[in-house]
């Protein structure tokens, strides 16, 4: 705890030097200086303006009430009713401006605008509302805020309409298609080996398609190896064709 905090000895330094002087107020301010010492919670609670943000519900209402906070519903979300009540004094300031309209319905709805009628080219003393209504809003919703609305704007100001403004999110898939295919012809006699191996980068969100067609033409072939790389998240067609005719050959090789 700071030096200055809420301690017996602080409470009792608020004395006046003269009434430290008498025995009886000094023994009735340090039993009272002990009490408040030790009720720092409670005493913490009337932090109201500072600390809005940590209200419970039914305080919340009670405020709203003492404040006259006319425009308060009840059915208002915990969070709704923490900023309504934070902007109600400067609400009550400005009320019946342009401010005062979008301050309240910021609250309510995150991102509120408000169009006047020399912005749009509308009827004199007209405004329209914009409200963001990212998870939807009910008939019932919509009525109770916008019925609310006359204890904030000017007299002479008519709401022309209304619009709900929402966003969708979704991604978009952007893709290549790609087609390779490799022709090799080999006219030997007795290979020994043969070797085919596609090498090539991963592929991400392409369609690729990759056809290898080998004709060898040898005798006793011991052996033939194709590979082909894959691809990663995109979508891979391989075609792979050996045809081995007997003659002779020593070694053919094709890579890529």
């Amino acid at each position: 705890m700071s030096s200055r905090g809420l301690t017996r000895e602080n409470l009792l330094e608020t004395l006046p030097v003269a009434l430290r002087l008498d025995r009886s107020v000094t023994a009735l301010a340090s039993a009272m200086a002990e009490m408040l010492a030790q009720r720092p919670e409670e005493i913490d609670r009337l932090r109201i303006y500072p600390d809005v943000f940590r209200l419970d519900e039914k305080l919340l209402d009670i405020l709203a009430y003492d404040f006259k906070v006319d425009w308060w519903d009840s059915e208002y979300s915990l969070e709704e009713k923490r900023r309504v009540l934070r902007d109600n004094w400067n609400v009550h300031r400005t009320l019946g401006t342009k401010y005062a309209v979008e301050t309240v319905l910021g609250d309510i709805f995150p991102g509120a605008w408000v169009e006047e009628w020399f912005e749009y080219g509308g009827s004199p003393y007209c405004f329209r509302l914009f409200l963001p209504v990212q998870d939807g809003v009910s008939e019932d919703r919509q009525r109770r805020v916008l019925s609310r609305i006359w204890y904030y704007k000017n007299l002479r100001s008519h709401l022309e309409g209304i619009s709900l403004e929402g966003e969708v999110s979704g991604t978009n898939h952007t893709g290549a298609y790609v087609t390779a295919a490799h022709t090799v012809e080999v006219w030997p006699e007795q290979p020994v080996s043969v070797e085919l191996t596609g090498a090539g980068s991963d592929q991400i969100g392409v369609a690729a398609v990759v056809a290898q067609t080998v004709e060898i033409w040898p005798a006793l072939a011991e052996r033939a190896e194709l590979a082909v790389g894959a691809g990663n998240d995109g979508f891979i067609s391989v075609q792979q064709t050996v045809e081995l005719y007997p003659e002779e050959r020593m070694d053919a090789k094709w890579r890529t």
